[in-house]
């Protein structure tokens, strides 16, 4: 029955890969097949990244922002660029990096040039191609500085909305 309803949603070749493969839950297959779907769908495109410390990378993030490096490798295991969670869902999915406009300290909160609803800093995230894709891990430091769970549920929906507007193509998956 679940193969029935499956092959509705994808190619005979996505659930022939897959049969003969043990899983514990039919969930595990269904978000494999999800999987595989979205990297064709991804393969190729440009994906951006807006996002704090935790999205950085030394020689891909803008200068003076940045958490992770060379110098940060034997406390955070992060050796590579490659390593990035970031990074591998790039590469995982077949895409293109466009711009990584990631800030370590920055806010999804605030009006200043930092936070990520700042004008600049979403038409920056088209500086390298225009996104199809735009991953969004933001929030921590908001949390860590005490703003209001209204407050910053206000300013992440008003981040989306803009983002939304700025690229109303491009698809955005939000940590």
């Amino acid at each position: 029955r679940l193969k029935s309803r499956l092959r509705s949603w994808y190619t005979s070749k996505d659930i022939k890969e897959l049969e003969g493969a043990v899983f514990e839950q039919p969930v595990f297959l269904i978000g494999k097949l999800r999987e595989r779907r979205e990297e064709r769908e991804v393969a190729g495109k440009i994906i951006s990244i807006l996002g704090d410390s935790m999205s950085t990378y030394e020689g891909y993030t803008p200068e003076g922002f940045v958490f992770y490096g060379p110098w940060s490798a034997k406390e955070t295991g992060i050796t590579s660029v490659e390593d990035t969670w970031w990074m591998k869902v790039v590469k995982g999915m077949g895409g293109v990096l466009g711009k990584n406009n990631s800030l370590s300290g920055s806010l999804v909160s605030g009006r200043s040039v930092t936070s990520a609803t700042s004008p600049r800093r979403i038409a920056d995230l088209a500086s390298n191609g225009i996104p199809d894709v735009i991953l969004v891990a933001m929030g921590a430091n908001d949390w860590g500085f005490g703003f209001l769970p209204e407050e910053f549920e206000s300013e992440y929906r008003r981040m989306v909305h803009l983002l939304k507007a700025a690229y109303p193509k491009a698809r955005i998956y939000c940590s």
